[in-house]
């Protein structure tokens, strides 16, 4: 409840701090909508879409510890683009945009 786009932009963030991944870029937060990731749950959802870049592997190991840590937050509708130049480091870049989608309690009015 409060600011969910400050809170959802500071979770990822604060989360982002102990991997090598760049995220660039937030849209504004959904509007709270009926839940449809759990079946009878008495939460809303919100969603933001994430845009960023990091290594192949570094970006692996982001979104399989930032599922496992927040386990009311889903990535849903991925995307990945190889990006960066003929340089080997290079080569393993992406970029990637995805949505973030979180269960967020409704407000009681």
């Amino acid at each position: 409840s409060g600011d969910l786009y400050s809170w959802q932009v500071n979770t990822l963030r604060r989360f982002k701090g102990s991997h090598r991944v760049e995220l660039t870029q937030f849209s504004p937060v959904s509007e709270p909508v009926d839940n449809n990731l759990l079946p009878s749950f008495p939460y809303k959802q919100i969603s933001t879409t994430v845009a960023g870049a990091a290594c192949f592997h570094d970006f692996g190991r982001f979104l399989a510890d930032f599922e496992n840590q927040f386990p009311h937050i889903r990535v849903l509708n991925l995307s990945l683009e190889v990006s960066g130049g003929s340089a080997s480091a290079e080569r393993e870049m992406l970029s990637f945009r995805m949505e973030v989608v979180t269960l967020a309690k409704p407000d009681p009015s």
